[in-house]
């Protein structure tokens, strides 16, 4: 990609620290939520978990929407029957105790300190069947973690959505895998593969910004080819936003260059 040489102020604004000349801080509106075909896609998928209710795995490339559709889908099924539950693996919550204690909280207030068997009756007590527990970056649960949330599918009759990268599918479904995870592996009723944000998301995104154009679509379209990317995309768009709000211009092809270099996209 080429880039606009960036003088010293113009750094500053792009990285979000220079005041604007009245010594207020720029501020940009951020789109909260963009919908897009692949999102779209997704929360279809975490709705048929939930209704029919099954077990479903979304996987795929970073930055294809999967975590911001499920926390969307979460937040919108809050209240009510038949809520959906969102919670997020890691490094340091990927064992058995770890994933039931986050799945607690997130049904409920919840205190630490009991029996793993008493929390997991206390969380079907308090949750209603046709319910969702998304477990997102799947990929890092162990597989005692893995296989045993199925319990709540098993017992309670709650869909499960494992969302996560190409390990969490093939941990479960690969043929050399299947059997360690024969009992999970044959309570999946939905898959879908998320490959990389598509032309129509790019749109979607420009739109949401206000950005219009076919240099800057283009640009947009081989900024979210790279690796993260409509969630890089999002962040080349605030930084360019930052500088054209500051020097009152629209966004272009030259401030999304600019923007891209400064956050160190261009080689």
């Amino acid at each position: 990609m080429s880039a606009l040489p960036l003088r010293r102020n113009q750094v500053e604004i792009l990285a979000g620290a220079a005041p604007t000349p009245s010594g207020k801080e720029v501020e940009v509106r951020e789109p909260a939520w963009v919908e897009t075909p692949t999102s779209t896609k997704i929360m279809a998928a975490l709705e048929f978990a939930r209704t029919t209710p099954t077990i479903a795995i979304v996987f795929g490339a970073a930055g294809c929407s999967k975590t911001t559709a499920a926390r969307r889908y979460a937040e919108d099924r809050k209240w009510g029957k038949g809520s959906a539950y969102y919670v997020c693996a890691g490094r340091f919550n990927r064992s058995p105790t770890a994933i039931l204690h986050l799945i607690a909280e997130a049904t409920g207030d919840y205190i630490g300190g009991y029996r793993n068997d008493s929390i997991a009756r206390s969380v079907l007590e308090r949750v209603r069947e046709r319910s969702l527990f998304i477990i997102d970056e799947a990929q890092h649960l162990d597989a005692d973690a893995l296989d045993g949330v199925r319990y709540f599918f098993d017992a309670g009759k709650i869909g499960i959505a494992y969302l996560g990268n190409e390990e969490v599918y093939t941990r479960i479904s690969r043929k050399g895998r299947r059997a360690a995870f024969a009992q999970l592996h044959s309570r999946v009723g939905m898959r879908l593969h998320v490959q990389r944000p598509t032309d129509e998301d790019v749109d979607a995104v420009l739109a949401a910004w206000g950005i219009r154009g076919r240099r800057e679509r283009d640009y947009a379209l081989q900024i979210a080819s790279q690796p993260g990317g409509l969630r890089t995309l999002s962040q080349v768009l605030r930084q360019a936003s930052i500088y054209a709000a500051e020097t009152k211009r629209i966004v272009d092809r030259g401030i999304l260059s600019a923007a891209a270099e400064m956050l160190g996209l261009v080689d």
